[in-house]
């Protein structure tokens, strides 16, 4: 065996090493990492026994020779031989969040480990360096990052703590601690780490000269990117020039950058695309006028998972499909929109959608068909415009098939939910046939199998408080 070869610390933890590491209200030295990786059973190449356990940072006099206990991770998860067509999730409870460094490796992992997802718990903040922006990384490439509540605590005591048959205590802050932890994420994690080089508030009518050997055109929020004075990319079929192909996002593949729909024409240098603007925004912002073509399964498995509280999920992803016209001219298209979360602004995907349909030259002979598979359910103003998008467009029809229900406590959010009812508008929760079908015409999923795993963890309470505000 490799002297160097990793293996976990701890498959359980003593009581008092538990609570005196992980309690929010303290700052210990050491950081303690619970795991637990899910699989298909057989054949997913993981040593059996080993599929939980407990790692802890390794410190040394001589710093270069610390090592952290996600690296410790990271090379125990490689040692292991994971078949690449299997599904794999990776949860982790840490007593403290990844440093900036930890989360850049963890986010390059899950770039080339399509077939792998990541959620993180954390107790509390490590506020050292640049662990905003790491913590902005990884969540860019797909990790759940989130902080641990009573819920999680009670998890991990249940799960990697020899507690005798004791039950968990929670202390007297608990709450207290984990609510302001979560805020301080929420706060890093919606704000973002933009490069240096390009800021979203931009007009749009300012124009760039040519920068290096690529051809610029009018500013484009969200698909222009500056680094290190260079220009690195225009959305694909924008721009003929090989550079102008921007990289993909660590944990997105080259089609989740988005591009232009075959056929609407490209843009020549000069020329900008037809701006629709966003009620109450400036002038310089709006909708994304092209949706995306897949996205990972990283993302997915993310994103849309049936849960009744998600955290750490700003994101909303809406896949749809379109169906028209009559036999000898029928039109049928697919894509992806996603919210876009400019501080001064956001957009979200419905608008995004609404905007683009909007643009397809829709004929009122003929009968169109919406679906939506979409991870959050619509917020009211959307479902303002969604009502009042179908009562301008009679020959419209439209079915919601929602993973998860946003707000559902508030009635202001149950009302827009009952008006797009009352428009027709089709609501459901998303069904295992829904994911299935999403998986296949969504994800970029590169021949893997559907796992459906924790995506349906609440879909009957979900179903039934839906029901129920539907009545």
């Amino acid at each position: 065996m490799d002297a160097d070869a990793e293996a976990w610390d701890w498959q359980l933890l003593d009581q008092g090493t538990f609570t005196d590491n992980f309690r929010n209200d303290n700052s210990p030295k050491r950081t303690y990492l619970c795991c637990e990786v899910k699989h298909p059973g057989q054949g997913s190449g993981i040593p059996p026994g080993q599929e939980r356990g407990v790692l802890r940072n390794q410190s040394a006099r001589d710093p270069r020779f610390s090592r952290h206990a996600e690296a410790r991770l990271l090379k125990l998860i490689q040692s292991w031989n994971l078949d690449p067509n299997l599904n794999y999730t990776v949860t982790c409870f840490l007593s403290w969040s990844p440093c900036a460094d930890c989360a850049q490796r963890l986010a390059e992992f899950l770039q080339k480990n399509r077939h792998v997802s990541l959620n993180l718990y954390a107790s509390r903040i490590y506020s050292l360096g640049q662990y905003e922006r790491g913590l902005c990384t990884l969540s860019k490439a797909g990790a759940s990052i989130a902080i641990m509540t009573a819920r999680e605590f009670e998890h991990c005591w249940d799960t990697f703590v020899l507690h005798q048959e004791r039950r968990f205590q929670p202390w007297l802050d608990l709450d207290k601690e984990s609510q302001k932890f979560s805020e301080t994420l929420r706060g890093i994690l919606q704000t973002g780490c933009p490069n240096p080089f390009w800021h979203p508030t931009f007009s749009f009518s300012f124009s760039l000269q040519k920068l290096g050997s690529c051809c610029m055109v009018g500013l484009h929020p969200g698909e222009l990117c500056l680094r290190e004075g260079e220009m690195l990319g225009l959305s694909p079929r924008k721009c003929s020039h090989p550079r102008a192909l921007p990289p993909p996002l660590p944990g997105q593949s080259r089609e989740e950058v988005g591009h232009p729909r075959s056929g609407l024409g490209g843009i020549r240098s000069g020329s900008f695309p037809k701006a629709r603007l966003v009620r109450g925004m400036n002038p310089w912002h709006y909708y994304p006028r092209y949706p995306l073509e897949k996205i990972s399964p990283g993302t997915f498995f993310f994103h849309f998972p049936s849960l009744r509280y998600a955290s750490g999920r700003k994101l909303c992803y809406l896949c749809f499909q379109v169906e028209g016209g009559r036999e000898e001219d029928s039109w049928y298209d697919l894509g992806i929109f996603q919210n876009k979360v400019y501080p001064q602004a956001p957009c979200h995907a419905e608008a995004c959608f609404l905007s683009w349909f909007r643009d397809q030259n829709l004929s009122p002979e003929e009968h169109y068909r919406v679906t939506w598979f979409i991870s959050w359910s619509p917020c009211p103003t959307c479902a303002e415009d969604v009502v009042e998008f179908l009562e301008e467009y009679r020959n419209v029809t439209l079915s919601i098939y929602t993973a998860r229900l946003y707000y559902f406590w508030d009635p202001d959010f149950q009302d827009g939910l009952h008006k797009l009812w009352c428009a027709g508008v089709h609501l459901d929760i998303m069904s295992f046939e829904d994911y299935e079908d999403c998986w296949e015409t969504f994800v970029d999923h590169k021949g893997m199998r559907f796992q459906s795993w924790d995506l349906l963890r609440d879909n009957n309470w979900l179903a039934a408080e839906l029901e129920n505000i539907l009545r």
